[in-house]
């Protein structure tokens, strides 16, 4: 299957791309796309399984929130807040091939998902540690995460999280 460019083998479990600058950007632009449009939904999760590694970790450098491990625990988690939707748009996307690191500064809106309210927007800073699989894939293995802190007393993501018991526990703040 193709997606703007991007040759995905989702039915197969593994999205072949070459390890280029220009490859790594399609599967980032990809990614973002999927995860604001697949990520959060339990019946449609699934989908991004072949973006990750099934050892993938996720640190969130947020006082109180520990790394979560494994790529099925995560995207449990991604798919467990449905009072709300977040969508992620990349501002700026640095990529270190011999690294195999992506650095993403990103917009995030929270909207309220019976409204579409946006109810918090802010900017992340994302490191992405990206891998190749043994059939030619790329995967995400790990990612830090650091957000922006709001203005004492502004509604934050976990204020809005809240709602929602699966996740509740992720973001302190």
């Amino acid at each position: 299957m193709t997606a703007g460019g991007l040759i995905t083998g989702l039915d197969e479990g593994v999205i072949i791309m070459e390890f280029t600058d220009n490859g790594v950007l399609k599967f980032m632009k990809q990614y973002f796309r999927d995860y604001s449009d697949y990520a959060q939904n339990p019946g449609t999760v699934q989908r991004m399984y072949d973006y990750f590694t099934p050892d993938f970790e996720f640190t969130p450098f947020i006082a109180g929130n520990a790394t979560i491990s494994g790529r099925e625990n995560f995207l449990r988690l991604m798919s467990s807040h449905p009072s709300s939707h977040e969508s992620l748009t990349p501002d700026d996307i640095m990529i270190d091939i011999k690294r195999s690191v992506v650095v993403v500064l990103l917009r995030a809106e929270l909207a309220d998902s019976t409204t579409g309210e946006v109810l918090v927007a802010k900017s992340y800073h994302v490191l992405y540690q990206l891998v190749k699989d043994g059939s030619g894939g790329i995967r995400i293995n790990k990612v830090l995460f650091f957000e922006e802190i709001l203005p004492p007393g502004t509604l934050d993501m976990g204020d809005v999280f809240k709602k929602d018991p699966g996740i509740a526990g992720l973001f302190s703040g």
